[in-house]
């Protein structure tokens, strides 16, 4: 059975993101046509802060500072894992790069999601196989590719 558990950590997600459930089960069931293996899937996507986000880098990555997004797979089987998003991050960076927000964190979650089916970007070819499955998935959401050069 499909569990998609989405947890809305900070109350300012509610400005970007309407319907937090119904945003978490298109992007899945997209990305779930293009890989069925994952049926059925569990999955929890924790909306959150810079400050938390920055806490959970510094202890599991190393690195003192935000980040836009991180992805914990699972270890127990039938559960793929945990995607955090940072709020005022995807804002920062969705409006630097003249984005709107919601197009931006999807594209976040997206990318979080690929990371726990196993994609990468510790190389060029990963990079380039990981950015081209975002491309397809978020063409298909109506979203513009997301490495075009900004307005």
């Amino acid at each position: 059975m499909t569990e998609l558990n989405i947890r809305v950590e900070d109350k300012r997600w509610q400005k970007v993101i309407q319907a937090p459930k119904r945003w978490l089960n298109q992007v899945i069931m997209l990305i779930q046509s293009h890989h069925p293996e994952l049926s059925p899937i569990a999955l929890t996507v924790l909306l959150s802060t810079d400050e938390h986000i920055q806490n959970l880098n510094h202890i599991f990555c190393g690195k003192n500072m935000p980040t836009n997004v991180l992805s914990f797979p699972a270890s127990e089987p039938g559960y793929m894992g945990d995607i955090i998003l940072a709020l005022e991050t995807c804002v920062r960076e969705s409006q630097l790069e003249g984005k709107p927000i919601l197009n931006h964190a999807t594209h976040l979650l997206v990318h979080g999601t690929l990371h726990l089916l196993g994609y990468d970007h510790q190389n060029d070819l990963e990079a380039k196989a990981m950015e081209n499955m975002e491309i397809e998935l978020l063409q298909k959401l109506d979203i513009p590719n997301p490495y075009k050069d900004h307005a």
